[in-house]
């Protein structure tokens, strides 16, 4: 018996409708673990959002040169500001598409649900949206870096 993206997408879509925690199966030499955040030793996420797939965007060759966001000191960045952390490892991006201007900049307000950045697996984008209201006052990865599970991508001070 082989399992497909379909077949696996079932299994999560079953597993989120259900109140199991964690399920494991066993095929042959094939063994999947899907597991709730928080369940069997992974920490939650800071501020759990829902994510959404958008369509892959084709970079061109020669694209527009990523743009570096330096890190402020922590002393900078307010202590009630909320962390956006990345669900997921993968490639950060700020904007849509290349061309295009990014999602959010410094000092930028934006309303809960807003789409902050893009973390790319595999030619499949997340869409990684506001937890909450409020002003940007630190992006954290520069455009096209690699991030991994729950690493600080952006934070904003609620208001």
């Amino acid at each position: 018996m082989a399992l497909g993206f379909k077949e696996v997408g079932e299994i999560i879509r079953l597993l989120d409708q259900s109140t199991l925690d964690e399920f494991v199966i066993e095929v042959g030499d094939l063994r999947i673990e899907v597991r709730r955040r928080g369940a069997g030793g992974f920490p939650p996420l800071s501020s759990p959002a829902p994510a959404s797939i958008v369509p892959a965007v084709q970079a061109t060759p020669g694209g527009v040169p990523s743009t570096v966001v330096s890190e402020p000191s922590s002393a900078a960045v307010p202590a009630t500001a909320t962390e956006v952390r990345s669900p997921m490892v993968g490639t950060f991006h700020r904007r849509p598409d290349p061309s295009r201007a990014p999602f959010v900049e410094l000092g930028q307000s934006v309303a809960a649900g807003d789409p902050l950045c893009l973390v790319e697996v595999m030619k499949l984008f997340t869409t990684i949206p506001a937890p909450c209201a409020g002003t940007v006052v630190q992006i954290a990865v520069d455009n096209g870096a690699m991030v991994e599970y729950d690493q600080l991508l952006l934070r904003i001070e609620p208001g």
